[in-house]
């Protein structure tokens, strides 16, 4: 089965390092009225560290994503 990656906040402390984890799934045939985007790379940047520490969105439940910045 084809997987895929994503970058994601486990744990919400300002140690970059310790609140991520790289993640793998299934990758999913898109529905009817979806399509799928192949995302070469995505930046980690400043907002993307604060998400992580708890400073920006705080209310979100664990675990989310991260890259705000992406290229396709």
């Amino acid at each position: 089965m084809a997987t895929y990656k994503r970058l994601q906040v486990v744990k919400k402390v300002s140690n970059f390092a310790e609140a991520t984890e790289l993640l793998e799934y299934p990758l999913v045939e898109p529905k009817a009225n979806e399509i799928r985007v192949k995302v070469i790379y995505t930046g980690v940047n400043l907002t993307d560290i604060n998400i992580c520490a708890g400073r920006f969105f705080v209310s979100g439940d664990l675990p989310y994503d991260l890259g705000f910045e992406v290229r396709i």
